[in-house]
């Protein structure tokens, strides 16, 4: 009995998808698989006595999240 080997089908490839977002005059993109949820803008509470780059906080999914301003905190500022 001849054993014969497979060759993976060189037309076939995978399709990725990706998500580009701006930070100033910065680009970045990342695999959308890697992406929980895109939500809208929720406003912030700000809270007394923080950093200028720290904006607030927001209601996210019932948990309290800081938000921050990226490029205040950063070396883009």
């Amino acid at each position: 009995m001849a054993e014969t080997t497979a060759k993976p089908d060189q037309s076939v490839r995978e399709t990725r998808q990706f998500i580009s977002f701006r930070v100033d005059r910065e680009e970045f993109t990342i695999d959308i698989i890697s992406v929980r949820e895109i939500k809208g803008w929720t406003e912030t509470a700000t809270l007394p006595n923080q950093p200028q780059y720290n904006r607030g906080v927001m209601n996210l999914r019932g948990t309290s999240c800081r938000s921050s301003i990226c490029a205040a905190a950063s070396a883009w500022a």
